[in-house]
């Protein structure tokens, strides 16, 4: 047989209701699905549900052993449907965050403590990628990415903006005499990103003023720049997130701001109103919102 509980819902309804019309407006369809729905499935069974020919919709003695097992499978189903729910609306389970390598090395480790010892039951799974394609391909659940609007099929909300410095260790800074972004930089050792930063402002702002004779160590991430500045290696550019709470990067001041990014809190459409969901997107938010500009 092929019919389903589907099939069954239309026939339970018009019992219930009296009239294939009545059971059409509760199931907010034509009456003539309705009966199509219920003949097809006296069909499928070979037997006749209601008496033909009798005043309402009174059962047979088929209809009416169907219909009680029918009731008692809408109760299982019903049962099923709130354990299911209630678990999926406990502060307990897994919740997987994605967000790039600085973000999650930077900020996130002191966050996904607190969410360890307010939620114990909690499963908190950390990815490090900078690239969004974990998310969209529901790899994650949770996405904390920088960008100008949510991608398709994901909601989202801006805590705030990442704001980028020029920076360099208060060694070489000491060593070359300087506090401000130098008007001579081929006078300096740069640090630049790799070619799979071209065009994003903060990343061309040290490549374009490089010259033939100046040295120019290249990296192929914000951590790695990260770490030759703070071994003195020279001057590079890197959000200012990573410079607060240490002592040896300083921020050299500039004439006019480099660039700022919009942070966001993304997740799937379909878990926007999971609740452990909802409450790891609303503590990100809370928290995250206190550390970056807005």
């Amino acid at each position: 047989m092929k019919w389903s509980w589907d099939s069954i819902r239309y026939f339970v309804a018009a019992v219930e209701h009296k009239t294939i019309i009545d059971a059409a407006k509760s199931l907010d369809v034509s009456h003539t699905t309705v009966q199509r729905r219920i003949n097809s499935l006296e069909k499928e069974l070979n037997v006749a549900l209601f008496e033909k020919g009798s005043k309402g919709m009174q059962l047979t003695k088929p209809g009416e052993i169907l219909y009680q097992e029918s009731i008692g499978v809408r109760l299982t189903l019903d049962r099923l449907v709130k354990k299911v729910s209630v678990v999926d609306q406990q502060l307990k389970g897994d919740v997987s965050v994605t967000s790039t390598d600085t973000i999650c090395f930077f900020l996130l480790p002191s966050l996904v403590k607190q969410l360890s010892s307010l939620y114990p039951e909690l499963n908190v799974s950390l990815a490090m990628t900078n690239k969004l394609s974990d998310i969209e391909n529901m790899e994650s659940e949770i996405a904390i990415r920088t960008c100008e609007t949510p991608p398709l099929g994901l909601i989202g909300r801006p805590v705030g903006k990442i704001r980028f410095a020029v920076c360099a260790s208060r060694q070489y800074a000491d060593t070359h005499n300087i506090k401000a972004f130098p008007d001579k930089l081929d006078q300096h050792q740069l640090i630049c990103l790799s070619e799979q930063y071209a065009g994003l402002p903060f990343a061309d702002l040290l490549r374009s003023n490089t010259h033939g004779t100046q040295q120019v160590t290249t990296v192929n991430g914000l951590l790695g720049a990260y770490s030759l500045c703070d071994a003195g290696l020279g001057i590079t550019v890197l959000p200012s997130y990573m410079l607060e709470d240490q002592n040896e990067l300083i921020e050299l001041t500039t004439d006019e701001p480099i660039m700022s990014h919009d942070l966001w809190i993304l997740c799937r459409q379909s878990l926007r109103n999971v609740k452990r969901i909802r409450l790891v997107r609303q503590f990100l938010f809370t928290e995250l919102s206190k550390v970056v500009e807005q």
